[in-house]
């Protein structure tokens, strides 16, 4: 991708175990130091917490539903949710 040019690189894979969520936020700091725009998270229950903490680590975005029954993937937050928890966090 980068080798492509792409603007921004997306990552996703799905979280088997707490681990792999450090794995694939790992990728983001290595990214930023490249100048490299990347969206990287996992999928999954065990993967929201990639998803919560995914922009704080660098990444351009990360998704959230407008509601529970429109989600388009596992483990997606509805954007109150992930609101709540941001404000939680301060």
């Amino acid at each position: 991708m980068v080798r492509l040019e792409a603007d921004v690189i997306k990552i996703v894979s799905y979280a088997r175990s707490w681990e792999d969520n450090l794995n694939i936020l790992s990728l983001l700091p290595f990214a930023k130091e490249r100048k490299q725009k990347i969206v990287a998270f996992c999928m999954g229950e065990k993967g929201k917490i990639s998803r919560i903490f995914s922009p704080f680590l660098g990444a351009a975005w990360t998704y959230a539903s407008l509601n529970q029954s429109k989600t388009s993937a596992p483990g997606q937050l509805t954007a109150q949710a992930l609101k709540d928890i941001w404000k939680k966090m301060r």
